[in-house]
């Protein structure tokens, strides 16, 4: 049987018209691909889709919701990279198109900013860095260096994360510095840079954080540091740093390093790390220390690990030493800086010498006396500034000496050292008000109070006494307590009259019979400092200022520094062991009278770092004299005075250690105050201070069934722990 032709399955088409080319599937549209309908892939909308989308709307049904254009979509058609073969999305293709245009704007707008900045610059310059961050690209590749964005209305340090140190890498000099370790990294807002587009990396001074890193810390300072807005003007000082840094007006760079190096103080959260590898306070003499001590102004010198703050700190006394040869009064201003950086840091020698500069730079600059009173000559010596144009810079002058005389006041109590400026040479008007100051008001020389008034630590005019004034009063009474031990030999070899006495006096070389308490000078300025503290104005008695947890600094300090002067008067000639000694009872109530004040400190919730460095020595001077008094209670036998000695000595401990925590300075306190506990009462007495205190007037008894060594408890937890 013959096979049947085989039919034609596909449909030829007619002649003249040629055959649509098939799509793939991922061509189709997908509405028709999920019909399964033949579909001709037209653009925006298929010829399907149209059709359906017209059928649907002419036979709706009455308020159906349809769309007004037929829903057809498609897959991204992928575009072929015609070099490697891979392919890339349209979309992709479009966005990066997108930023290219973007970059390519940015980068011209950038051109016409350096050009005209470049017009006013010197030719000269190289540009090392760009401001926004680009710079070199082996910076680039390292740590991203940046703070936090600063908020001025914050009322806490805390806030304020984040790393500094490597900060200053951003715009090194030519020559490599130290990189320190970053212990953090967080990226800087992106608004605070472009604040300072204005500002040609050429002209801006080296060694410096960026503008807007720069800025964060100044501001910092302003906000925490207590004698900033006394040492500047914040209004002018801030439009002054908008300038660029050709501008004679912008700040020095000596005062933006110390600024620097103190502001990051209250900036970086970190742990304190001490440049010196030892266990002991006692540090200052330690050859092992002296050997590494850093160097950098000498080759082949052994160097310590430098973090941000020391790094600035050094860049400012480079920059100091240069500026006071000129007698630039901006030069002084940062020298006070790093004098508290200083003593801050636990640095004893360092703040000495740099508190004693800076001191004794007030007198060829004219502004420790003030020349409107009568002198043996109509002449008037030189100074090397010039006079000052308006009422608040006078008066910053004057608060600058002030500040400058208190801070060099009250770092000489801590030592046996000499003081670099008697107060008999010093004839100056105490400052102004606060608000005064601010507003530029001017008061009369008649209507002030002068330095060698004799009433000057007693007598408080309302119109000008506020916090800062009694702080200063308090600093010239510490000058009077420490000017009259340090000169106690010399009274003692002399007769009133200062005659020499005889070598064969037995007075004069018996100090056994010799009681210098019932001398004239020492009962009045045992009455000058008895009368000072009771002597304040009613409103300015309590540290806590108005209603809540705010504590006046100012205050506080003043506070402290009169029950100080009690001590360091007393404690020379006190005698614990002896019930009847003056001076031993002068001392302990003047040391419980500190405790009381860092009570009504720790009922706050104030961060015991923004205080002036002054109470963490008031501390533990307390501290120390109640340890001599625990001393002598043990050796008496008197177990009814040990619970709330030892109570009080672990509550001034845990005080220095929070404060620790921050400041080197109290750090160096605690361990000095343990060390003195362990010397004077044995170590089962400084054992581990307990994580929490017996509420503030709460005194657990020794209960009797606690074990005992004669009339001594073992272990501190016997009486503070429940």
């Amino acid at each position: 049987m013959p096979k049947a032709a085989p039919g034609n399955d596909h449909v030829q088409p007619s002649a003249g018209k040629p055959m649509a080319p098939s799509l793939k599937r991922y061509q189709a549209c997908h509405q028709c691909r999920k019909r399964k309908l033949k579909c001709d892939a037209k653009r925006p909308c298929c010829s399907t889709c149209a059709r359906s989308h017209a059928y649907a709307v002419a036979h709706a049904v009455e308020g159906a919701a349809l769309p007004d254009h037929p829903e057809c979509t498609y897959d991204e058609v992928p575009v072929f990279d015609s070099d490697n073969g891979n392919s890339i999305s349209r979309k992709m293709y479009e966005k990066m198109e997108h930023k290219i245009h973007e970059l390519e704007a940015l980068l011209h707008e950038k051109d016409q900013v350096l050009q005209s900045l470049q017009a006013r610059s010197s030719p000269g310059a190289t540009v090392n860095h760009v401001l926004h961050g680009v710079g070199d690209p082996k910076a680039a590749s390292g740590q991203a260096y940046g703070v936090p964005k600063y908020i001025p209305g914050d009322s806490s340090p805390v806030s304020l994360t984040g790393s500094l140190d490597g900060v200053t890498g951003t715009i090194p000099r030519p020559l490599p510095a130290t990189s320190p370790s970053v212990l953090g990294n967080t990226s800087s807002s992106p608004s605070s840079v472009d604040d300072f587009s204005h500002v040609d990396i050429r002209t801006w001074p080296p060694n410096l954080p960026r503008p807007d890193i720069t800025r964060h810390l100044v501001e910092a300072f302003f906000t925490y540091h207590m004698h900033a807005n006394r040492m500047f003007h914040l209004a002018t000082f801030m439009a002054s740093l908008e300038l660029l840094p050709t501008d004679p007006r912008f700040p020095n760079p000596a005062i933006l390093h110390a600024m620097c190096a103190v502001g990051s103080l209250y900036t970086a959260t970190q742990t304190q790390i001490f440049a010196e590898p030892i266990d002991t306070p006692y540090e200052l003499h330690g050859g092992r220390w002296r050997r590494g001590h850093f160097r950098a102004d000498f080759i082949g010198e052994p160097q310590l690990p430098e973090g941000f703050t020391e790094q600035q700190a050094r860049y400012a006394k480079q920059r100091i030493e240069v500026g006071l040869v000129r007698g630039d009064f901006a030069c002084l201003q940062a020298q006070m800086i790093l004098t508290w950086w200083y003593l801050s840091q636990g640095r004893w020698t360092d703040a000495f010498l740099s508190a004693a500069l800076a001191v004794r730079c007030t007198a060829p600059c004219s502004i420790s006396t003030c020349y409107t009173t009568a002198a043996i000559t109509h002449y008037k010596p030189p100074s090397v500034l010039a006079p000052a144009k308006s009422v608040i810079e006078d008066e910053l002058r004057r608060n600058t000496f002030w500040i400058a005389y208190a801070m060099e006041r009250q770092q000489g109590t801590g030592n046996g050292w000499a003081l670099s400026l008697d107060d008999l040479d010093i004839c100056q008007l105490l400052p102004l008000r606060f608000d005064q100051y601010e507003q530029g008001v001017l008061v009369l020389p008649e209507d002030r109070q002068w330095s060698y008034a004799p009433d000057l630590l007693y007598k408080h005019p309302e119109s000008q006494t506020d916090s800062f004034i009694l702080y200063v009063k308090a600093s010239i009474l510490l000058s009077k307590v420490k000017t009259y031990n340090l000169r106690f030999r010399w009274k003692f070899f002399h007769s009133p009259d200062g005659t020499p006495l005889s070598s064969t006096s037995s007075a004069a070389f018996d100090p056994a019979t010799y009681d210098a308490t019932t001398t004239v000078e020492f009962q009045q300025i045992d009455q000058l400092v008895t009368n000072f503290r009771p002597s304040f104005p009613p409103h300015l008695r309590s540290p806590i200022a108005g209603e809540g947890d705010m504590i006046d600094p100012y205050l506080y300090t003043a506070c402290t520094a009169g029950h100080l002067a009690h001590i360091l008067l007393h404690e020379p000639h006190a005698k614990p062991d002896v019930v009847t000694c003056f001076s031993a009872r002068k001392t302990l109530t003047a040391a419980r009278a500190i405790v009381e004040l860092m009570y009504v400190l720790g009922a706050t919730n104030y961060d015991v770092t923004l205080l002036d460095l002054q109470p963490f020595m008031c501390w533990f001077m307390a501290g120390r004299v109640l340890v001599r008094f625990l001393r002598a209670a043990i050796d008496g036998s008197r177990p009814d005075q040990l619970v709330p000695l030892q109570s009080e000595i672990s509550f001034v401990r845990t005080m220095l250690a929070k404060a620790g925590e921050r400041v080197p300075l109290a750090y160096r306190y605690a361990k000095m105050l343990h060390d003195t506990l362990v010397n004077m009462c044995g170590q089962q007495f400084a054992d581990n201070i307990p994580d929490t205190l017996p509420p503030r007037g709460y005194y657990m008894a020794v209960q009797a069934s606690r074990p005992m060594v004669g009339n001594v408890p073992h272990t501190v937890e016997h009486i503070v722990l429940s």
